[in-house]
């Protein structure tokens, strides 16, 4: 009955792929403002500015403010990327976002 090194490896692999994952993962906070963390206001204003452009050329009768809001908010919010990953068009899901909402 001795002591079983295969249990033990296995063990040591999967804690070593745990930690290994969780260096690969960026910081889910950072510096910045209060309001948005790690988005400049400038960058913020620039976003809303753009998203109500758009709302007024292609949403008729829609809250342009609410829209142009709520989208600018997303845009600007860089949300951290994980190598490798794939996600969804950041333009496209925040025009969606503001459109249910408004």
């Amino acid at each position: 009955m001795g002591f079983n090194f295969r249990i033990f490896i296995l063990a040591m692999a999967g804690i070593s792929a745990i930690v290994y994952a969780v260096f690969l993962l960026p910081p889910l906070t950072s510096g910045g403002s209060a309001l948005m963390p790690g988005v400049s206001e400038a960058e913020l204003r620039a976003a809303i500015r753009s998203e109500h452009a758009y709302c007024e050329t292609n949403k008729q009768g829609m809250d342009w403010a609410c829209f142009a809001g709520k989208s600018g908010i997303v845009l600007a919010a860089g949300a951290p990327r994980i190598p490798t990953a794939q996600y969804a068009d950041q333009r496209r899901l925040a025009r969606e976002q503001a459109a249910a909402s408004c």
